[in-house]
């Protein structure tokens, strides 16, 4: 009965999740589980959702906005964008008294359209829209998400192009763009800047050694930061660590002329997880540029 005990436990770790997606030294990783669908930065759909915050007063806005989420709902982010960047000048901006964070007026629009070309694959409509929303001078005392959002993007396009001190400049940037006055808050930020900034430490080293370094952090080899608040937090570092390293391979991979094993690894980032969003958005913009390229 023991034996039999025995082999039952050993059977169901060999086959769980966690040792299907060990890989051997060398070895590239295969996806497991992987969404058809990107998930949606989530202040993609908010600025849709909080109207009642939005003095527009324009006629056919109520359509328009069925549009937007129609083009979202069949994955044609592309044009969603451009509806969105369409309609921005058209959402009135409102007092500062009654929106906190700039949520819901017009910069968080133009933000939001930026997300959704990277999710394109457009990296240059993408730089235009984060870069228009960064123009804007900061102001209030707890600071403004849609400058975050478009600094954190900056940062996206950064790494998509290799530059990865530069992208690192607008990480710190925009970890400095919000105060929100929580302490979970601030941990939970700093602790995920700590595993974005770790994959992109290690992709910006030499091509053998960086692609080994990565490989290792998609098994979860490497320390996660203490966490005072969020007990969770190494659980979500790893699965978030594994979405970055997947994606930064996939860059580099590409860099390097290798499509078919850059293809691989990138949809390791579209496994399902809480954590690893960001790195999903620009894993999948990634694919949605080699399968669909911009017209000439």
């Amino acid at each position: 009965m023991f034996k039999i005990a025995c082999a039952i436990l050993a059977f169901g770790l060999l086959w769980s999740p966690f040792f299907m997606r060990q890989t051997r030294p060398g070895q590239l990783p295969k996806a497991v589980g992987v969404r058809t669908s990107p998930p949606l930065p989530w202040h993609v759909g908010r600025v849709g959702q909080t109207k009642w915050k939005l003095e527009t007063g324009v006629e056919g806005f109520e359509p328009a906005l069925k549009r937007i989420s129609t083009k979202i709902g069949a994955n044609d982010f592309e044009e969603a964008a451009r509806l969105m960047e369409s309609w921005a000048p058209k959402v009135k901006n409102v007092a500062e008294a009654d929106v906190d964070y700039d949520e819901g007026v017009r910069a968080a629009w133009e933000a939001a359209a930026g997300d959704l070309y990277l999710l394109a694959g457009r990296w240059e409509a993408a730089e235009r829209a984060f870069k228009h929303v960064l123009s804007n001078p900061k102001e209030g005392f707890k600071g403004s998400y849609s400058r975050q959002y478009a600094a954190y993007g900056m940062a996206r396009i950064s790494t998509v192009k290799g530059d990865y001190p530069r992208a690192e400049e607008w990480l710190a940037q925009g970890a400095h763009e919000v105060w929100s006055g929580c302490g979970n808050c601030e941990e939970s930020e700093r602790n995920r800047n700590y595993v974005v900034k770790t994959a992109w430490d290690r992709a910006s080293q030499k091509y053998e050694q960086a692609r080994r370094e990565l490989i290792d952090m998609i098994d979860g080899k490497f320390p996660t930061q203490p966490a005072h608040y969020n007990l969770s937090s190494e659980q979500w570092e790893h699965e978030m660590g594994r979405a970055e390293a997947a994606t930064a391979l996939g860059q580099i991979l590409l860099k390097q002329g290798r499509t078919a094993e850059a293809r691989q690894v990138l949809l390791v980032a579209l496994e399902p997880n809480k954590s690893g969003d960001s790195a999903a958005q620009t894993a999948y913009g990634m694919l949605n540029a080699l399968d669909h390229p911009p017209k000439p």
